[in-house]
């Protein structure tokens, strides 16, 4: 059964765009299936958008799985890479707009709608949608809803747009180069930079705009995304440095990494003071493993950062 269309309060005049979702995907057997049942239900009318999976060489059937829907499915197997998996789906497009998710990720029904609603201003080039987490609950679930980290930022007046949730003018993108197809982190963040620092168009907050992301319920998960967030820390301290017509310095990694040391510090005596209290407060799960938490994902950020230093020659830059 079709879903109605909503109307979100389009100027008079307004047509609405056709839109492109892309979604990468590699390996999501267990999540995909939720997320295109999430774009097929969107408010958006049938005739004005597509949906495109790009299968980024997954091993676990998930082609399959897309095969079964009625949607455009793509294979990237040239690079390994969730931005080449973008790119292709970037080249086979049609629509004016296109928008950016992920397979863990689940839109709300509006989604396109409140996307397509920020791109009356014809300088408008980019719009960042927000994120939020599915989970909230027990202990790690917490913590990321607190940390939140794939939520687009403003950072010294630029737009630094994650795409679990981001949708971008399609003949800007194919100007501009789309992602740099070889980065495996941040090529979201450097498309969104270099579309700002190029002169192409403002990017916007659309707030109303939500996309529910799935996190994993582990301590390795912690560790994965904060190593990888620490690596595009670095990677993008250095692209930004290369800037120098714009004014906008490179971010000092190591002074960055000296304060993260310290903080460990603060963190593990923290732990320790903790402990020591239990004989007065007993146990308590979330108020005495926090300070551990912190520490796993500080280490992981730290180690992603000297990875980065390691792959990319920076030690001479800072």
């Amino acid at each position: 059964m079709e879903a109605e269309v909503v109307s979100h309060s389009q100027p008079s005049g307004f047509e609405l765009p056709f839109i492109s979702v892309v979604v990468p995907v590699y390996n999501g057997r267990s999540v995909i299936s939720l997320c295109i049942e999430a774009l097929l239900a969107q408010d958006y009318p049938t005739d004005r958008r597509e949906i495109i999976v790009v299968d980024n060489n997954s091993t676990d059937g998930t082609g399959d799985i897309v095969a079964g829907y009625p949607v455009t499915l793509l294979f990237e197997r040239d690079i390994q890479t969730s931005y080449a998996a973008r790119n292709r789906g970037l080249l086979q497009a049609r629509g004016d707009i296109v928008a950016f998710t992920d397979a863990d990720c689940l839109p709300r029904s509006d989604w396109l709608s409140q996307l397509a609603t920020i791109f009356v201003g014809l300088d408008i080039v980019g719009v960042a949608g927000e994120v939020k987490p599915a989970q909230t609950e027990g202990l790690i679930g917490r913590f990321f809803a607190e940390s939140n980290p794939v939520r687009s930022r403003k950072i010294n007046g630029l737009w630094y747009v994650i795409t679990a949730n981001a949708a971008y003018r399609r003949h800007t993108l194919l100007e501009i180069g789309g992602f740099r197809s070889e980065f495996f982190t941040a090529g979201d963040i450097d498309l969104s930079i270099r579309l700002q620092l190029g002169g192409y168009g403002q990017i916007e907050a659309a707030p109303e705009a939500v996309v529910i992301h799935t996190y994993g319920d582990s301590w390795r998960e912690i560790w994965s995304r904060y190593r990888r967030y620490g690596y595009s820390e670095v990677l993008m301290s250095q692209l930004l440095g290369r800037q120098h017509d714009t004014g906008i310095p490179a971010t000092n990694q190591i002074r960055v990494m000296r304060k993260q040391l310290r903080a460990l510090v603060t963190y593990f005596l923290s732990f320790l003071w903790r402990l020591l209290k239990l004989p007065i407060r007993g146990w308590e799960t979330e108020y005495n493993f926090r300070p551990l938490l912190l520490i796993v994902a500080e280490s992981a950020n730290i180690w992603g950062k000297l990875m980065g230093f390691r792959n990319n020659r920076l030690w001479e830059t800072n």
